[in-house]
């Protein structure tokens, strides 16, 4: 059977709208209002960054069709099906064996990599289970068509918490082969939280982001800008912006539990206009740190300085990479989601 247009919304997190395309649906992690501050670049408005669709079902086999279009510099895309906690497939436009940079960490042409339509069909295994379905943060996606067996169950799962995740292109997901491993859709997954992902490669403190319109009302956010503020930003507007920002953010959602990240290593000695990165990452602690709903992460504890954990070298991380990423912020976190459910309990 076929799953019918609400069907696939009801089973689809991560976006806070979704467009009825010619081909299918779109469903976008920005509102209007956001997308048109970010006006300037594709990614905000194509990306599927941690959107996934979650269902319990019994039926044995599922049917995937979609058509993707490129945008920015990644050309590569994959979705990925698990049954329960096992992977049982992939759908995507390269092997494991591909490469995404070359010999000296220059991304490969976009249109190295195939789009348009796929379609693909995964065994699922017998009896009920919880499907997930991650969709790639490098694409624009439009779902045509997802098929269960006929007379099978189907039942949307609903997370219990809201995550907002604001960031550059780590926090994106860049260079993740896969999507469920990028460290933001782990953490969101560790946490039982849905996950909505506002971070845009290249992107910096941007105070006007937190006065559009947001649907959510996050039980946690966290906050991963300042590497691209510390490289491309005078010192006089990264020292306006970002105190603005996390001013802004803390009175904007004072019940949140805020986690704000500073930089994470990157293979650099550079001195920029606002210093060294450690300058940065200490002006971020400083400044998030006068907010009593905010808790400062040391990004620089949370990724081993080892240029074989980044897929490029110097910035971003692979996928093992990313699992330092996961692992060190989840054992970051938690005490302080500890802490608050045992504040509820009293």
């Amino acid at each position: 059977m076929q799953l019918s247009m609400e069907q696939i919304r009801s089973a689809t997190q991560g976006f806070v709208r979704f467009d009825k395309t010619e081909r299918g649906i779109f469903f976008s992690r920005m509102s209007e209002s956001q997308e048109k501050l970010y006006a300037y670049t594709t990614e905000a408005r194509k990306g599927g960054a941690g959107v996934k669709m979650e269902f319990v079902t019994d039926s044995t086999t599922l049917f995937l069709k979609v058509f993707t279009e490129c945008f920015g510099t990644r050309g590569f895309f994959r979705f990925e099906v698990f049954a329960d906690d096992n992977r049982v497939g992939t759908l995507d436009n390269f092997e494991d064996t591909t490469p995404v940079f070359n010999e000296e960490g220059q991304v490969l042409p976009a249109d190295n990599f195939r789009q348009g339509e796929f379609e693909k069909s995964f065994l699922l295994g017998a009896g009920m289970k919880t499907v997930r379905v991650y969709f790639p943060y490098t694409a624009k996606v439009q779902v045509i068509a997802v098929g269960l067996d006929d007379g099978s169950a189907f039942a949307p799962v609903k997370r219990g918490k809201k995550l907002i995740a604001y960031g550059d292109s780590i926090t994106h997901g860049y260079d993740a082969k896969n999507p469920s491993q990028a460290y933001i859709v782990r953490l969101a997954d560790a946490l039982g939280a849905e996950l909505y992902n506002k971070a845009i490669a290249g992107d910096v403190f941007s105070p006007k982001l937190l006065a559009e319109e947001e649907p959510i009302d996050p039980d946690y956010i966290t906050v991963a800008y300042g590497t691209n503020d510390w490289h491309g930003c005078p010192r006089e507007e990264f020292e306006t912006k970002c105190p603005l920002f996390y001013q802004m953010l803390s009175e904007k959602y004072p019940r949140a539990k805020i986690f704000a990240i500073t930089p994470v290593w990157r293979y650099t000695d550079e001195v920029t206009r606002v210093g060294t990165l450690q300058d940065a990452r200490n002006f971020i602690e400083q400044t998030a740190s006068k907010h009593p709903n905010v808790t400062v992460i040391r990004g620089d504890d949370l990724i081993p300085p080892d240029r074989n954990l980044f897929y490029d070298t110097r910035l971003h991380p692979s996928d093992a990479g990313f699992d330092h990423y996961f692992r060190n912020l989840l054992a970051a976190i938690l005490p302080h989601i500890t802490e608050e459910k045992r504040g509820e309990n009293g």
